[in-house]
């Protein structure tokens, strides 16, 4: 339910993140930014997240922790954002996540629901239409993007092409961004078919129409 780091100025083991839809965030009692103090009675001071890390799973039954609450603590914003997957992504795969086992996988044309872009290398996020309400790591859009325009860098460019990474970073295809349509009972959404004479148009119409005919009428000129 949360991800932890040691603070780069004190040392110390603070909360990193909390997991949308975790148990961390539904007892609404730790925050990011709260020091950990001790696991199970067990002071961490001095050690690492993977240190913490082995004493939690060496641990059974209930786990404790004491924490010293960070100062302006800020309660979780959900976002409303969804985004279409234009890639593959397997947390289990990628050397840099923070923690595989928050890592949510996906594949391209999945539609996901970002619930926060607080961190701007990882957000959290779930898969559109699943059960599960607890959110999962995924790399956010400027990293991937940062991670397709390396793999080109590797191979053998001339020194013009090199000029041009602010081009094909407009080309690359991460996420798009989608809205949820509410349909309004008696509202109805206009079809518009586009194209130039001859490439089938009417044709496409018909074969649409004839799929449900109640659901798709023709306008009367």
């Amino acid at each position: 339910g949360a991800t932890i780091k040691t603070d780069e100025e004190t040392g110390k083991i603070v909360i990193a993140r909390i997991m949308h839809g975790g148990a961390a965030d539904r007892s609404g009692l730790i925050h990011v930014g709260d020091e950990v103090c001790e696991v199970n009675g067990i002071n961490v001071e001095g050690k690492t997240p993977n240190d913490v890390l082995k004493i939690l799973q060496n641990s059974e039954g209930t786990i404790t922790f004491k924490l010293v609450p960070a100062d302006g603590k800020v309660g979780i914003r959900e976002s409303k954002v969804r985004v279409r997957a234009h890639f593959d992504y397997a947390s289990s795969t990628d050397p840099y996540i923070p923690c595989k086992e928050a890592g949510l996988d996906f594949v391209k044309g999945d539609v996901l629901h970002i619930v926060s872009q607080d961190d701007a290398y990882w957000w959290q996020a779930r898969r559109e239409g699943d059960r599960n309400m607890r959110a999962g790591l995924i790399p956010s859009r400027a990293l991937q993007e940062r991670r397709i325009l390396h793999e080109r860098s590797q191979q053998d460019k001339t020194s013009e092409e090199a000029e041009n990474d602010d081009f094909d970073r407009e080309e690359i295809a991460t996420y798009e961004e989608v809205a949820k349509l509410y349909p309004r009972p008696g509202l109805h959404r206009p079809v518009v078919l586009i194209g130039p004479p001859g490439v089938g148009r009417n044709e496409l119409k018909r074969r649409l129409i004839a799929t449900d005919q109640e659901k798709y009428k023709t306008p009367i000129p």
